[in-house]
């Protein structure tokens, strides 16, 4: 396989009918996808790297028989730009989604192009007459996802660390776009989230209060483009998620905003082996001020936590405890992480955390920078030379819970993985006092030694998170000052501080492909 160029094949006449469509000469970018359009109408393919891409398309006719036809033309939709990536969803009246992720714009841009105003490629900010903002960009609001249905289009958004879907009318889309006289953007996520947050259609038995924690994620349709409904899973923290059908009334009247009543139909809730009563625990969004930050996408990463402070942060974490043997500030409490990649995980609901919350211990996740629950900007502010941000902001979130009264200061536990080891390795040499045991499962702690050694298989691929210090002075340094064994205190200076160190376990893997068994070890 070639991931620098796109071949055509003709499947009965093997290598002899193979024709080189497209090939891809810049240095470090390659081909990274090839797929059929959800609208069936396009065909297209990605070229792009780590930052920065571009699309190009090709149109197969109204019912997809130009693909058997010939040779297709290929243009690009918008021609790559340095530190810009975009996704695109079409539509085949002539509409398309794209959003884009720019360094001052992390969380994405949405705009809605009318592909019939303006020849390809697009330029951009572009003519309004083809590209017009299509919701107004928020900080503090990343835009995750959006498909496009023949009658309506999903927005995947992520508010307070978890998964949102709200949803507008393609008929919406295209009046705003076409009308010369209207406002842009089109819409705000306000708009929608107020009047057509797919909780709303959810009945009254199955639907979360307003203070729960819980999220809403689009399942895949088995109708395709032109579904009349699609499926959500509700999650949360409390009880096993559900999935329900939405469907669009074509009976309700609809406003200005292209607002609508959706229907909503129960089809299951997961099934556990367990009794489980969910109105028994309770989860919420805890909010911590971090202090002191470092790394230079800590601006941004302020403006998503709307902090005035130019020295604070605010970093969210996840309680659970169920309602009638919490106690506040007498109970134990165990505190996880992970923190790294732009991972978007938040507090899963678990059968095997029954055990402990039905004996009155609390379970928190701390959402830290570097993690992807608040956006791309919140990675961003936990990597590189800001990955230390990850281990501070745990022991801050760590304070904050128990100062709060959701744990026992005396009884804390704190448990991480992989690059979740990082940051437990990280608290136990900057803030042993605070814990009393922590559980290190397969934990990356050799930080430096692995990220400097560019013959182990993953090494190069991981300088995108981590740094790369073969080449940079300044990674080698920001890597030595958190990497959990090259900061392990001496005898002299355990003694010097009168600290009791928590109780651990370090558990490994024979055949870990990311951590080597020898750094647990």
């Amino acid at each position: 396989v070639d991931a620098k160029k796109v071949d055509k094949t003709a499947v009965t006449s093997g290598t002899a009918g193979v024709t080189l469509t497209y090939k891809e000469t810049q240095p470090g970018v390659e081909v990274h996808t090839l797929v059929r359009c959800h609208d069936e109408t396009h065909m297209a393919f990605e070229v792009g790297a780590n930052t920065l891409n571009e699309w190009r398309l090709a149109y197969l006719g109204d019912d997809g028989s130009a693909a058997d036809a010939g040779e297709l033309d290929w243009a690009v939709f918008w021609e790559r730009q340095p530190h810009v990536l975009y996704e695109l969803a079409p539509h085949p009246v002539g509409w398309w989604i794209a959003t884009r992720y720019t360094d001052t714009k992390p969380q994405g841009e949405v705009f809605a192009c009318d592909v019939h105003a303006s020849d390809w490629p697009l330029s951009f900010p572009g003519d309004t007459g083809a590209v017009r903002p299509f919701l107004r960009y928020e900080p503090a609001i990343p835009v995750t996802d959006i498909t496009v249905y023949e009658r309506f289009v999903t927005v995947a958004v992520r508010t307070n660390g978890m998964p949102k879907l709200l949803m507008v009318t393609a008929d919406a889309v295209v009046a705003k776009l076409r009308d010369a006289a209207a406002d842009f953007p089109m819409f705000t996520v306000a708009d929608l989230a107020d009047a057509q947050d797919v909780i709303a259609a959810i009945g009254p038995a199955f639907r979360p209060r307003a203070d729960d924690v819980y999220g809403v994620e689009l399942l895949g349709d088995s109708d395709g483009f032109g579904a009349p409904n699609f499926r959500v899973e509700v999650t949360s923290p409390t009880g096993p998620s559900c999935e329900f059908e939405i469907s669009l009334r074509d009976d309700a009247p609809t406003d200005a905003a292209g607002v609508q009543r959706w229907a909503a139909a129960f089809l299951m809730e997961q099934p556990i082996a367990v009794r489980h009563t969910r109105s028994d625990y309770c989860a919420k969004i805890v909010w911590t001020t971090v202090e002191e930050s470092v790394g230079p996408e800590d601006v941004i990463a302020r403006a998503i936590a709307a902090t005035p402070s130019a020295t604070e942060v605010r970093v969210p974490s996840i309680v659970l405890y169920r309602k009638d043997t919490f106690e506040r500030g007498k109970n134990p409490i165990v505190i996880s992480t992970y923190g790294s990649y732009g991972d978007e995980d938040a507090l899963p609901f678990r059968t095997e955390h029954l055990s402990l919350l039905d004996r009155g211990v609390v379970i928190a996740e701390a959402l830290v920078r570097g993690g992807g629950q608040l956006g791309r900007a919140w990675h961003h502010a936990g990597r590189f030379d800001a990955r230390r941000n990850s281990i501070t902001d745990f022991i801050a979130c760590t304070r904050s819970l128990c100062a709060q009264g959701y744990g026992d200061a005396k009884r804390v536990a704190a448990m991480g993985g992989s690059a979740g080891g990082t940051v437990m390795g990280g608290i136990i040499n900057l803030a042993p006092e605070l814990y009393r045991a922590v559980v290190l499962q397969v934990p990356f702690v050799d930080c430096l030694t692995t990220m400097l050694d560019a013959s182990r298989p993953l090494t190069q691929g991981e300088w995108d998170e981590w740094g790369n210090p073969v080449a940079d002075a300044a990674a080698y340094h920001a890597i030595l000052g958190y990497s959990p064994l090259d900061n392990l205190p001496t005898p002299e200076q355990v003694a010097a501080r009168g600290t009791v160190f928590p109780h651990v376990l370090v558990d490994s893997a024979w055949n870990d492909g990311r951590v080597s068994i020898q750094e647990p070890a």
